[in-house]
């Protein structure tokens, strides 16, 4: 309860309390893992969450919580890692394509970042935030005429879609085409 009022440091108190009295129990260790992340205190949270892994290596949303806790301290490298065993344990998560795509952008492994976005694509072709996003980064790779049809692929699909209209006059300025 303390937890979903966002009262971390009263629900931390309490969890670290049932973790010394059962330090088996794996969800008492998440949550509290949970509560040290949402108060910015990175490293007891990345500590308890390798703990809890080495313990239940299947623990997805530890992994999770592993691979954004990395992203947040600027290691998009080893977030690329949580989120390959992600792969590896749910190969039918999506959206862990999008986080792996997001983070090897991050470390500037382009590549890998199209690779995961058209994994992602593949299995959701009709998600726009995801196509804009791969044209985002064809733009970032110097491909505007790729980026250009990405962007009206997205702008028929939604007319509205502001950023896709920024982008593709962006792309089209690349290209010395008019707007």
């Amino acid at each position: 309860l303390l937890e979903s009022e966002k009262r971390y440091s009263e629900a931390l108190e309490e969890l670290e309390r049932l973790v010394a009295l059962d330090p088996g129990n794996s969800e008492a260790r998440f949550r509290l893992a949970v509560c040290y992340l949402n108060l910015e205190r990175y490293e007891e949270a990345r500590g308890l969450l390798e703990r809890l892994v080495a313990a239940v290596p299947r623990h997805l949303e530890a992994l999770r919580l592993l691979a954004r806790i990395a992203r947040k301290t600027g290691q998009a490298k080893e977030a690329q890692g949580y989120y390959a065993r992600l792969v590896e344990a749910d190969p039918d998560r999506d959206e862990v394509h999008l986080d792996m795509a997001e983070a090897a952008r991050e470390g500037g492994d382009l590549a890998r970042a199209e690779t995961e976005l058209r994994a992602f694509l593949a299995k959701r072709p009709e998600d726009l935030g995801a196509r804009f996003q791969l044209g985002e980064l064809h733009h970032q790779r110097g491909r505007f005429k790729h980026a250009a049809e990405i962007f009206k692929t997205v702008l028929e699909k939604d007319p509205r879609h502001a950023a896709a209209h920024r982008s593709l006059a962006r792309s089209y300025r690349k290209l010395g085409e008019p707007e």
